[in-house]
């Protein structure tokens, strides 16, 4: 095993979620500190409605809006 990992295998089961974490924290940051607050409690509030979704068997709500 070399860095806690054993050679050969693939990468962590969670990468993509510590991925998507880390972007969710530099978009956080680039927001004006005035903001920062509200777009924070927002994205905690769809993250946890995402997993409420994944853990209920259903589709999370999307994030965008139909075109006409």
């Amino acid at each position: 095993m070399k860095n806690g990992y054993a050679q050969g295998l693939a990468l962590p089961a969670d990468q993509a979620e510590r991925l998507a974490a880390g972007r969710r924290r530099r978009r956080i940051e680039a927001v004006p500190d005035s903001s920062r607050p509200a777009v924070s409690a927002f994205d905690v509030s769809r993250m946890r409605a995402q997993d409420r979704a994944r853990r209920a068997g259903t589709r999370p709500r999307s994030d965008s809006t139909p075109s006409r």
